[in-house]
């Protein structure tokens, strides 16, 4: 599947979508944002698991959406198909690396 044509890409679209989406905004995103920070970082998921056919465009535009609001930090696959969440900033990236097992992994500025 391919779902590239419900990515929020310009400011036209972005605002298009919180106009037709307001009721729906208000009522999930704060449960979007929720999710997507509960989802492993670094780990490819798949939408399709969670989206029915029928909500895909409120969906992946509710996450777009949280993307360019700054409320999560993530990337799309080619195909929109599937997201990965990355890190905030650079202290989750510490902890996350930290955790895997890698003490330094930071280069020392010469």
């Amino acid at each position: 599947m391919d779902y590239t044509e419900y990515l929020l890409r310009d400011d036209g679209q972005t605002e298009a979508f919180r106009a037709k989406y307001a009721d729906y905004i208000r009522a999930y995103i704060e449960e979007c944002v929720l999710w997507v920070q509960s989802l492993p970082m670094f780990e490819w998921v798949n939408l399709t698991y969670y989206l029915d056919e029928r909500d895909k465009e409120s969906v992946i535009g509710l996450i777009c959406l949280c993307y360019i609001d700054g409320r999560v930090n993530i990337s799309f696959d080619r195909r929109a198909a599937s997201i990965r969440r990355e890190p905030d900033n650079t202290e989750e990236l510490d902890k996350y690396l930290k955790e895997a097992g890698f003490k330094n992994w930071r280069r020392k500025r010469h």
